[in-house]
């Protein structure tokens, strides 16, 4: 049986169901749709569809000083030394590089002293 994807209007008529005190049961039969999905909604686990889900970072990221990781990167310094240093206890080098990317701009091809994170370049030989 494949999945189906909640509408606002089955949310929407999930909630009037509940408001109108019907039974877990009773909506799901209404409804083809799962009683857990029905306790979700009614408990409030489950928000409306048509609302972007808040996704929350995950507790190393609050550990992490990361004024202190953009200024070194700022001068040059390798972000897989800066993780030695400040973050292999918290987290893999492939996190904090995914954490770190979106934030710093990449240094331009020629180098340049233009601060941003340092990649390397694939070697042709």
């Amino acid at each position: 049986m494949s999945r189906r994807k909640l509408t606002v209007d089955r949310y929407k008529e999930i909630e009037r169901l509940l408001a109108a005190g019907r039974g877990v049961r009773e909506i799901t039969r209404a409804l083809k749709c799962s009683r857990r999905l029905v306790r979700q909604v009614r408990d409030g686990l489950h928000g409306p569809p048509d609302q972007p889900r808040s996704a929350a970072d995950p507790l190393w990221m609050a550990q992490v000083n990361w004024s202190e990781i953009v200024h070194d990167l700022g001068l040059g310094h390798p972000l897989k030394f800066l993780w030695e240093e400040k973050a292999q206890s918290l987290t893999t080098y492939l996190e904090l590089l995914e954490a770190v990317l979106p934030q710093v701009p990449p240094v331009p091809a020629g180098g340049g002293d233009r601060p941003g994170l340092r990649t390397r370049r694939a070697r042709r030989g």
